[in-house]
């Protein structure tokens, strides 16, 4: 197939996805004694499908930016690709799962029929679940066992998260004399039944919302009082963290393994993949930057079976 070709085919790809979850949306639940125009499982498994051409697809597409393949025949590549597909495949799922709970089985009279839900909610749920942890895997590097974040959620009822990370000059001050910045959204837990109320709050009144804060880290400092910061150096942000500022990488060029952290936080750039390209590559933000790829970097996607040499 020819490149053209294939872009072709990639964009029919993508609006038949795009129209294939509209229609699943509309499908998701209908009125009792109605069955729905179409049957919802049997479009969320053609969805499904194309996601999956979709992923071969735009791998094809990519195939010239790796030729070393790995033993499972895993690429750098074909590792981005996966991501934009579990990006699709969970805004899929969790589109599908919220129009099928709906309104279903509510009604506010006796007379008046029901909204009988078309899916299995609670599988597609968890469906999504497992694919949003997929996702995390792939935006950060995680050093040591989770357990002690479980523990911590398991035992208090706000919302566990990061602090926002400070200039590099105030981590030279212990957190206590830092100023607070206010919530970083990149890692964050809590309990469903005591975190639920943000996003009903949210979809209650979006224009609100958005009027309080443009993105959601601000929203949730500005709305979540309830909330709990992570330990001091459980979660560290690679590019603060471990890069050097200008022109001081210059002369430390060896990227910094943070040993003692649980989890290692990529948010903006550089972005993981970008740290396991060929040697003059560069990378990073205009003053935190790097031209040789990291090897513990490295060694993390080989443990993945991905092929980056």
């Amino acid at each position: 197939m020819k490149l053209a070709e294939a872009l072709l085919e990639r964009s029919d790809l993508q609006k038949r996805i795009e129209q294939l979850q509209s229609r699943i949306v509309a499908n998701a639940s209908y009125q009792e004694g109605e069955p729905p125009a179409e049957d919802a499982a049997e479009l969320l498994e053609e969805c499904s499908r194309a996601i999956d051409d979709l992923e071969t697809l735009v791998t094809a597409i990519n195939a010239t930016n790796s030729a070393t393949v790995a033993e499972d025949g895993s690429t750098l590549t074909a590792l981005l690709s996966s991501r934009e597909a579990l990006r699709m495949r969970h805004s899929m799922l969790t589109r599908a799962a919220d129009a099928s709970a709906g309104t279903a089985g509510y009604r506010q009279m006796r007379s008046e029929l029901r909204q009988i839900s078309a899916l299995p909610v609670k599988g597609i749920r968890a469906e999504a679940d497992e694919v949003a942890r997929q996702l995390r895997d792939l935006d950060v590097i995680i050093q040591k066992p989770l357990d002690p974040f479980v523990e911590l959620v398991r035992a208090g009822d706000s919302l566990h998260i990061l602090r926002e990370w400070n200039p590099s000059l105030w981590s030279l001050l212990p957190v206590a004399l830092r100023p607070d910045r206010g919530v970083q959204a990149a890692f964050l837990a809590f309990k469903p039944k005591n975190g639920n109320y943000i996003y009903d709050q949210f979809m209650a009144d979006q224009d609100k919302a958005f009027a309080i804060a443009y993105h959601d880290q601000g929203y949730l400092t500005a709305t979540v009082a309830n909330r709990t910061y992570w330990p001091n150096g459980w979660c560290v942000s690679f590019k603060r963290s471990c890069l050097w500022y200008y022109p001081l990488n210059l002369l430390f060029r060896k990227v910094r393994r943070p040993k003692r952290a649980k989890v290692v936080i990529f948010h903006g750039d550089p972005r993981p993949w970008d740290l396991v390209q060929k040697p003059g590559v560069r990378w990073g933000t205009q003053r935190r930057f790097g031209t040789q790829p990291v090897e513990w970097v490295k060694d993390y996607y080989r443990a993945a079976g991905v092929a980056v040499d």
